[in-house]
């Protein structure tokens, strides 16, 4: 996501909006929706809101925005799709550490072994991969499409090239996150996976 819209955004201002100095505008239309967005989570979980319904509001109101500017490449439209994104963006950054976390005591749960360094670590290094993935991606699909850094004028192919994964690619990402976070069930679990933890912790004191 952070590719796709912060990277490639600032291509998508230079050769689809026609001025490079908008990729400022794109950013704040995404960043600053998600920032009210993450102010208001908290409050939100605090009410009884599930972590798991939180994630999948997000995956689709970012996919609405990718919808909405598959439609309209500019304009008040296309900013609205942007904020869609980053509301989307806000949300699900503020739930997926809470989720991890969940995994922890799932994991505790289901093996008897607490891996909370390795779910961190896993998760860091799978961002990192992922970025660096998602960016060398971009870079080889531009220059297979014709893209010239040095031209002035880009190729129709790049130009779509551009669009698409600015605005496509992410669409099948939003879907995934969608159907994952749907697939995540231990919002409903938990409780009684805390309880039964809670239970073997006295029970071995007892023992000991």
């Amino acid at each position: 996501h952070q590719v796709t819209t912060l990277t490639v955004g600032v291509y998508y201002a230079k050769y689809i909006l026609n001025d490079a100095k908008l990729v400022g505008n794109i950013i704040m239309y995404h960043h600053f929706p998600a920032l009210v967005v993450m102010l208001l989570v908290p409050i939100a979980l605090d009410k009884g809101a599930s972590k798991r319904t939180l994630a999948i509001l997000s995956g689709v109101s970012m996919l609405l925005g990718s919808l909405i500017s598959l439609v309209y490449a500019s304009g008040v439209p296309f900013i609205i799709s942007m904020g869609l994104r980053g509301i989307g963006f806000g949300a699900f950054s503020s739930v997926i550490y809470g989720m991890l976390a969940d995994t922890v005591e799932y994991g505790e749960w289901k093996t008897g072994v607490r891996t909370q360094a390795i779910n961190v670590t896993a998760n860091g290094v799978g961002q990192k991969i992922g970025s660096g993935l998602g960016t060398a991606a971009f870079g080889g699909l531009l220059t297979m499409c014709g893209y010239n850094g040095m031209a002035e004028v880009q190729t129709a192919s790049a130009v779509s090239c551009i669009r698409i994964i600015f605005i496509v690619a992410p669409i099948a990402i939003y879907l995934i996150l969608i159907v994952l976070a749907w697939l995540f069930k231990l919002d409903k679990q938990f409780p009684q996976i805390q309880k039964e933890l809670e239970e073997r912790k006295r029970s071995k004191a007892s023992v000991n």
